[in-house]
């Protein structure tokens, strides 16, 4: 047991607009339609106002590598494809 305050996830901006998107795209309704939570119980998510090229920059910045899990690029999940296509289109429109 560590007697952590809190367990932080590395969930940021990008993250955060793809849960709103998915949401919508599922009919959620509008009283639902939200993102993750900063906190939730023992969970913290404090990267969630930075996005994804930020964070990639400061790690650089620090001499840090980026990982990411191969999965994030294969389009066959819903939120991958949201990702890879609906997300570039909408920027580009």
């Amino acid at each position: 047991k560590l007697n952590a305050q809190a367990i932080a996830f590395a969930h940021h901006a990008d993250d955060q607009a793809e849960t709103i998107l998915l949401k919508w795209l599922r009919g959620c309704h509008v009283s639902n339609l939200r993102g993750m939570a900063w906190r939730a119980g023992p969970f913290i998510r404090p990267l969630l106002e930075v996005t994804k090229e930020q964070l990639a920059r400061m790690l650089r910045a620090d001499g840090v590598k980026w990982l990411e899990d191969k999965s994030n690029q294969i389009p066959k999940y819903k939120r991958n494809k949201v990702r890879l296509q609906l997300m570039p289109l909408m920027q580009e429109l």
